[in-house]
């Protein structure tokens, strides 16, 4: 599957709590690769929310299948999604549709840098946005 450069703000979670935060390396309908401060094992599972847009996101269960890089202080990670809803799975799609009509520019949004005028993320129908 095509991958698609793109620096997009991420969460490494378990069930609720926040391990790390991190950016995407590159992502595809497939799988992603990441990097964050957070140590992981290949073979281990994780839930992955990637924001997509600034009003956007999506949650998906990712198998850690190669570690990329590391450096002192930080680790890059390929994962395999294993598990995505429908609705996240169509947010991951407009996200890598939004890709390619933009010409696969780098794009970078962050979690703390948003003005409180735009609002936080909508959740996609699920209960809070996961940053709360």
């Amino acid at each position: 599957q095509k991958r698609y450069p793109v620096c997009w703000r991420i969460q490494l979670r378990q069930g609720t709590r926040v391990l790390a935060e991190g950016n995407t390396i590159d992502l595809s309908a497939s799988g992603i690769q990441v990097v964050s401060d957070l140590p992981l094992r290949i073979g281990q599972r994780i839930e992955v929310d990637v924001m997509t847009s600034p009003r956007s996101f999506f949650r998906a269960t990712a198998l850690v299948i190669r570690e990329s890089f590391r450096t002192r202080t930080h680790y890059a990670y390929g994962m395999r999604f294993i598990a995505i809803s429908d609705l996240d799975r169509q947010i991951l799609r407009a996200g890598l549709d939004s890709l390619v009509n933009r010409g696969r520019k780098t794009l970078l949004i962050s979690f703390q840098d948003w003005p409180e005028s735009v609002g936080r993320p909508e959740s996609g129908g699920r209960e809070e946005p996961p940053w709360g």
